[in-house]
């Protein structure tokens, strides 16, 4: 993005064409000043937005504006500023890994965020403490053109429109894995390619698995799923969700 700015100052025409041109404006992170955010949703246009917002600096993508320090109020102010704009949100990376530096409510306040235009959603939050992750309406739960979704320490309620039509998801949770709503994905969505499911005890005593409210077996087709990975602390937990 700071190479953006520099070319605008070649001339006149090409700062008239870059300011003009809104797909230049659409990738919108954090990790820009204010103003610069400020830039890219009005000259975005109309224009879908992916927005990144990670507390963890990316060397690969790393410039001059990551790495400007960052304090609980700067991050607020931010999410503050991208939150009207969710409904041009097209892809979302939201990584916050320190308790520290958004305030609880702001972070449930902005995925909650009406965005029926996702399409790609990822959403990790720091380590959970009992009795488990919690619950996001994620994108008020509208997002039905969603193909893309990864949570970590999070959980959304099994009857959310982004569980429906997935083509890849990834849920990495402590403390809780739901079986039965882990088994409704595979119905709700013909054409999973991908599903990776972690679960990791962070020290406390591996739970007991919930008991599905059908206790006869459950079958479910998935023709078009290419991948599946489990990581368990506790074997017994991929067994019983493989003998399903």
């Amino acid at each position: 993005m700071k190479e953006l700015y520099r070319l605008k100052l070649v001339s006149k025409s090409w700062k008239q064409l870059i300011e003009h041109t809104p797909w230049f404006w659409a990738h919108v992170s954090a990790d820009y000043p204010t103003t610069v955010i400020k830039d890219c949703l009005r000259l975005s246009g109309n224009h879908f937005l992916r927005i990144r917002i990670s507390t963890s600096l990316d060397y690969f993508s790393l410039d001059d504006f990551s790495l400007e320090a960052k304090s609980p109020k700067d991050w607020t102010q931010k999410l503050q500023l991208l939150q009207p704009h969710a409904e041009r949100w097209e892809t979302l990376n939201f990584n916050i890994r320190e308790r520290s530096l958004v305030d609880g409510q702001h972070i449930k306040d902005f995925l909650e965020s009406p965005a029926p235009n996702l399409q790609s959603l990822v959403a990790i939050l720091p380590d959970t403490m009992p009795p488990g992750p919690p619950t996001f309406n994620l994108a008020c739960g509208k997002a039905n053109r969603t193909k893309h979704l990864r949570l970590k320490n999070a959980l959304l309620p099994w009857s959310s429109q982004l569980l429906t039509g997935l083509e890849t998801f990834i849920l990495n949770v402590e403390s809780v894995v739901p079986v039965e709503g882990i088994m409704n994905i595979f119905i709700n969505c013909p054409d999973l390619r991908s599903f990776e499911l972690s679960y990791h005890s962070a020290g406390q005593n591996i739970p007991a698995l919930p008991l599905l409210a059908d206790p006869n077996p459950l079958y479910v087709s998935a023709g078009a799923l290419e991948e599946v990975k489990l990581r368990f602390d506790d074997p017994g937990i991929a067994s019983r969700i493989l003998s399903q």
